[in-house]
């Protein structure tokens, strides 16, 4: 692919109704505004498309360049975000040690930090972006 290009994905953490053209006023709703015109701002600067995906109701919505859903593209850390959805649908807490390095599927597997990044949960891990926590989540879950 000749040109590089963005996706963000962003789960809700509201229903439907706060996306609407009349949001709800709740401090979810006003959160999920701000995310989204930040979005926007961002998508001035590079060439990108924001997909939204309402965990309740399942609707999506997109903006920014839509020829991009044209393009072949490869997942990236597009699969940790679906991931970790799935995580928190199975209400358990996961906790791993990533030591940069390790044997998953009976393949030598490596974050992108060679140093590791040290015990991770969920939160820690979507922030650090952490490879094999995913890899060894994805694991845990049956994929």
């Amino acid at each position: 692919m000749s040109r590089t290009f963005w996706i963000f994905l962003f789960f809700t953490l509201v229903a439907a109704p706060a996306l609407r053209a009349e949001p709800d006023v709740s401090d979810n709703a006003l959160f999920v505004q701000e995310v989204r015109r930040e979005a926007r701002r961002a998508l001035k600067r590079r060439d990108g498309l924001v997909l939204w995906i309402d965990r309740e109701s399942g609707e999506t919505e997109t903006f920014g360049n839509p020829d991009l859903l044209q393009q072949p593209f490869l997942p990236g850390s597009l699969i940790k975000l679906l991931t970790a959805e799935l995580a928190l649908r199975s209400g358990r807490e996961w906790h791993y040690r990533c030591t940069g390095r390790d044997r998953l599927g009976g393949r030598r597997r490596y974050c992108w930090t060679r140093k590791g990044h040290g015990e991770m949960d969920l939160a820690k891990a979507l922030g650090q972006s952490c490879n094999l926590y995913f890899s060894w989540l994805g694991m845990q879950l049956g994929y």
